[in-house]
């Protein structure tokens, strides 16, 4: 999580490259900043979920925002339902984070149980004192972040602990302003406790979520008398089209 201050108040904001503007839903926000609710602006944003759910849209609002001792104004979106703050892309043309200490996969939670499936970086919060460890410290290799304003981006880090993550996402503007989908290709990888060094690759577009890996458990293959049948009878397919593709 991010740890900063929006407008007088300590939040804690989840970091989702996925998201291409920062969100606060209506409800965290008429909890945090009441007074602020007169001062919302008309916003001709039109959003949705990963999945393709319609996000209403109340407006925008623009933010003081402290991170790490710098100040910033942004534009904050509120929009109906009950899910986290999130931080978005735009907000990371005028802020620099930490990225050393990131990553990891999640899933959350919007309105009335659309389920957002996306990579994300979570920045810990940073200790109030000086603590002995013996873990070893760990350093950053290298980083990069690049965007071009028009929805697409790739980022990576890597670390001297065998941590390393790349992610490249493509915008493709729909047919009227403002919407389109996005699509995100990737991987991760890492050394377990065990010494043992994973990698997931990973595409998440219009179909969900689809990672690959060698330890991940594969789908069986398609018995001959299934895909017999399926070619025989098409028309006991429709509409299961999209569990088979």
């Amino acid at each position: 999580m991010l740890d900063m201050s929006l407008d007088g108040r300590d939040v804690r904001m989840e970091l989702d490259t996925g998201a291409s503007v920062s969100v606060c839903s209506f409800s965290r926000f008429q909890e945090l900043w009441p007074e602020k609710k007169r001062r919302l602006q008309p916003c001709s944003l039109i959003l949705h979920t990963f999945s393709g759910e319609p996000l209403k849209v109340r407006g925008e609002v623009q933010m003081d925002v402290v991170y790490r001792g710098e100040s910033f104004s942004l534009p904050l979106v509120v929009v109906d339902g009950t899910g986290p703050l999130l931080f978005g892309r735009n907000w990371l043309e005028s802020i620099r984070l930490d990225w050393r200490t990131i990553c990891m996969v999640t899933t959350q939670t919007l309105g009335s149980g659309v389920v957002l499936l996306s990579v994300v970086a979570l920045a810990a919060a940073a200790p109030q004192e000086l603590v002995e460890s013996e873990e070893p410290e760990i350093r950053i290799l290298n980083q990069y972040y690049n965007q071009d304003g028009k929805g697409n981006y790739e980022y990576g880090y890597e670390q001297d602990n065998g941590q390393k993550v790349e992610e490249v996402g493509r915008s493709y503007p729909g047919d009227e302003p403002e919407t389109g989908s996005i699509s995100k290709e990737g991987s991760f990888e890492f050394i377990a406790p065990n010494q043992q060094k994973y990698r997931v690759d990973y595409l998440a577009d219009e179909g969900g979520f689809q990672p690959e890996g060698e330890h991940l458990p594969r789908k069986p293959d398609q018995i001959p008398e299934y895909a017999a049948l399926r070619q025989a009878h098409p028309e006991l397919f429709v509409g299961a089209f999209w569990l088979n593709n």
